[in-house]
Order: structure tokens, then sequence, then C-alpha cells
């Protein structure tokens, strides 16, 4: 349903009236003594919301606490989107407060016009910042404001975004939320106190609103939500995402719904602190239990990646043993090849050595006279000696070639 609007018939602060023109009220923002206005600047000609506080809109009681809440969400606002809060527009007249800011619009308009347009929400939205940008928002509530329950706030009609450049979200409407039984603030502290969840379960909630956003059907949400086991938690959570086409949001919600879920079932696990910092949230909490940054989901991951990593590994291992073996075998190869050559080439030199000495031999005994052959068998006996010594020298180097190429 878009915003509805009605032209604004009373006075506003006398300088917001004379700054703007054509002001129409936003009926669907308006609730106790606060209400929002569309007006165009006499200035530029741009069009900007006024919010105003203005007790004769109201007839009931606790305006001190309107009053007080309308004021500190306006100091948040300033705080968080400077410049999206027309600061030098703020004015105080009689009981009436106002100011001016950027248009905004609240996400469940937003999610009706991206339904009947036929258009995705994570093209219209930057989902991580929404999820960044209102755990801030519950991080102050119960840090800050010790508001013991943001379940009133994360209603999409509660979350705007900031329209045009300046992409930002933020959670409205603080005195609306707040001023009810459940979760009324008051000045009591024993109504003020942090539940023990530390804002887990509110973590777990603003997961369960952004699926809704991206289109996650009410019956799978409430199978979500009365899910106690986180594995079931996430068996869901991972096919809801496949059939959205929202796999790349799946490890921050999985923090949101899987990890929460196993804090919330475990005690041993509880680390508020560390759900917050992987949201991206600067908070200020020590860790008042000990727990382990082993969930069973993190171990999960973590396996995973060791086991990626491990065949990684495994893999290059092998193609580095083959590459080694190949090289090995190579070097084996070459090295018996060039201890072959050479030991051929000394087995033939001594062949030829032979040779040549057995055929001087045979010559000198023939150019000799008779007489000579006592000193002729001396000199067979000697030739053969030497080709004895040869033939051993071979059988040595044949040996010493056969322990070395086993040695490579």
């Amino acid at each position: 349903m878009l915003p509805n609007f009605e032209t604004e018939k009373k006075v506003l602060t006398p300088n917001l009236k004379l700054m703007y023109t054509d002001m129409k009220v936003v009926t669907s923002y308006a609730y106790g003594p606060c209400r929002v206005l569309t007006a165009t600047s006499k200035k530029d000609g741009k069009v900007h919301y006024i919010r105003e506080f203005n007790p004769s809109l109201y007839s009931g009681r606790d305006l001190d606490l309107w009053r007080n809440l309308f004021m500190q969400e306006l100091l948040h606002l300033c705080a968080r989107n400077p410049k999206n809060i027309l600061i030098e527009t703020f004015e105080m007249a009689d009981d009436v407060i106002a100011y001016a800011m950027q248009p905004y619009i609240d996400l469940e308009t937003l999610k009706n016009e991206a339904v009947s347009q036929k258009k995705s929400i994570p093209d219209l939205l930057d989902i991580e910042k929404l999820i960044k940008d209102t755990s801030e928002s519950i991080y102050f509530l119960r840090e800050r404001k010790k508001i013991p329950s943001c379940e009133g706030f994360l209603d999409l009609s509660n979350i705007y975004k900031f329209e045009g450049s300046s992409t930002s979200y933020f959670i409205g409407d603080w005195a609306k939320c707040t001023l009810t039984e459940t979760s009324k603030l008051g000045e009591n502290s024993e109504i003020a106190l942090l539940k023990d969840d530390e804002g887990v379960k509110d973590i777990k909630l603003l997961g369960f609103t952004v699926l809704s956003l991206m289109g996650v059907g009410d019956g799978i949400l409430r199978d979500l939500k009365r899910v106690q086991e986180p594995t079931i938690i996430d068996i869901i959570l991972q096919k809801e995402l496949n059939t959205i086409n929202g796999q790349s949001y799946l490890n921050i919600l999985q923090t949101m719904l899987v990890e929460t879920a196993e804090m919330l079932k475990e005690k041993e696990l509880f680390n508020p602190k560390r759900i917050w910092d992987e949201l991206g949230v600067q908070s200020d909490l020590t860790i008042k239990r000990e727990a382990s940054a082993k969930t069973p989901i993190n171990e999960k991951r973590m396996v995973d990646n060791q086991s990626k990593e491990t065949d990684e590994m495994s893999e290059c291992s092998s193609i580095m043993r083959d590459e080694v073996e190949k090289n090995r075998l190579s070097s084996k190869s070459g090295k018996e090849t060039v201890l072959m050559s050479e030991c051929s080439s000394i087995i033939i030199d001594e062949e030829e050595k032979n040779r040549l000495s057995s055929k001087s031999g045979k010559e000198t005994t023939a150019s000799t006279n008779p007489t000579s052959n006592i000193t002729s068998g001396k000199g067979n006996s000697e030739s053969d000696s030497k080709v004895e010594s040869l033939e051993n020298q071979v059988v040595e180097l044949k040996e010493v070639q056969s322990i070395i190429i086993s040695g490579v």
C-alpha cells in the first residue's frame, strides 16, 4: 500500500511555513502526537519530508516520553545520517517541534511496489547495507536505550530507506514501537534491564524480516520460526535461498539465523559479541561466558574449506611428484647413457690396445732367429698376462657401471 496523503490545513512552525509550500500529511506515517508531511522547498523546488511533534494532535498521556523519544530519534538520525537531515530547518515553537529531511520509504511499501512492477528486491536494495544499518540501530536501542526487546521495531513498515543517491536504512517511529505494554521504556530500571539474550533473538528476528522482504513465503517463515534445531534451519535456509536466487547472502543469513539458534540452544556457545562483530557493528560488549568461536556451522565451514584446500594441495603435490619423477627418470637415463658411453669407450680402448699389442708380439717373434724360442715363449707368456689383466679391468669397469647405475 502506497503512503496516503491529505492536505495540511493546520499551521506548522513559522519558519517552516515560510520555507515550504504544498504541504501534505502522509497519513500512513502518522501516529500519536507525531506525523510526517511532504513539502516542496520554495528555494529549490525539491520535495522534502517534514517530521513534526505536535501535542495538539494527541489526547493521551506520556507526552514528555513521546517528546523525548522524538528528539532522541532525531539525534540518532543526525549522528548516523547527517547528509539526510536538514538540521538548519530544525525549529521549536510553543510545544511544536519540527524539522525537514530527505524523503524516505518504508520497506513494506517498497516490497509491494517491487511485486507490482515484477522487480527483484535485491535489484532495488543493498541487502548487506540494510542488515548492517538496521543491526546498528538494534544495537543502539538494546545497549544504549536499554529496550528489553526490539521485536516491535522489526516490521517492514518500521524500517525505512532514504531515497536518492545516499542509500542508507534506519528504524523509525521509536515512540510508536516502544510505548507498548511489553516493551514500555518508562523510568523503571527493572523494566529497562536487558534480557539475557543480549540482542541475539532480535538479530534472528531481523533475519526473518530480511527473508520476508526477499520473497520467502509466510508458511516457510512460520516453519523457520518454529524450528529450534540449527541444522534444520540451515537446510531450509539454503533451499529457500536457492529458490529465490539469494545464494550470495547465505553467509550473512547463516550468521543471523543458524549461529543465533546455536547460541540460544547451547549455552557454552553463547557469544553475542561475535554475532555483532560479524554483522559489522562496533560493539563494546565483553564476552560474559566462555564461548568457542568454533560453533557447529563454523566448524562445517572450516572443514569444507580445509577439505577444499587439502584437495588442491594434494592435486598440486601429485603434479609435482609426477614432474620430479619425470625429471629423475630423465636424469637417470641421461646419467646411464653417459656412464655406458664412458665405460664402452674404455672397454673399446683397452681391447684396441690388446689387439695392437698382440699383433706387435707376433711380428717380433717372426723376425728373430730360432735361438730366440725361449725368449719368444717368455714374450707370449707376458702377452697372455696382459690380456688377462685387461679382461679383469673390463669386468671391474662393468661392475662399477652396474653399481653407479643402481644408485642413481
